[in-house]
């Protein structure tokens, strides 16, 4: 029992050092023209630290649906 817990350990170990990293942005993608996507909207604060940038939906003129953490 010793043996196959410590194996499936080392699997798991190895497996994870040799996995791709995560990609970070948007592939095969394409530029839109300003106003294609009426209803999509960019928020961006700036903080103590940087700049915090998120996407919204517009749902009307002035409500904003967007992700909690973006607050």
């Amino acid at each position: 029992m010793y043996t196959l817990l410590s194996m499936l350990c080392l699997v798991t170990i190895l497996s994870q050092a040799s996995a791709k990293p995560p990609v970070t942005h948007i592939v095969d993608g394409s530029p839109a023209e300003e106003c294609q996507f009426p209803s999509i909207v960019h928020l961006q604060f700036e903080v103590y630290d940087g700049i915090i940038e998120c996407g919204g939906t517009l749902l009307s003129k002035n409500h904003v649906l967007t992700a909690a953490h973006c607050l």
